[in-house]
């Protein structure tokens, strides 16, 4: 199974949580694009206790988030900005 980071999905192109590793320092997102396969993305730390946030605001349900990707911050080495969508979560993340 292939790994990217955030800053290389496509823009504007919505990606379902398929399942999601979580520990005190590092999650791992598995990702799928409409049409595509599986594949893994690395969070960064600064995002895990939002991200928890997300999964706690959906039941502890990550099968309903989905994430899209709208760029960076900076064009060279900005964070991404990425939105993670649920039944009652929809917030940017920096």
């Amino acid at each position: 199974m292939k790994c990217t980071t955030l800053r290389l999905l496509k823009p504007q192109q919505p990606y379902r949580i398929v399942h999601v590793q979580m520990d005190d320092q590092i999650t791992i997102l598995h990702l799928k694009e409409a049409g595509g396969e599986e594949f893994r993305c690395l969070m960064f730390r600064d995002l895990i206790p939002k991200f928890r946030e997300a999964v706690q605001m959906n039941n502890g349900e990550v099968a309903g988030l989905k994430l899209k990707f709208y760029g960076c911050t900076d064009v060279d080495r900005g964070d991404p900005i990425i939105r993670i969508s649920g039944k009652r979560f929809e917030r940017y993340l920096v």
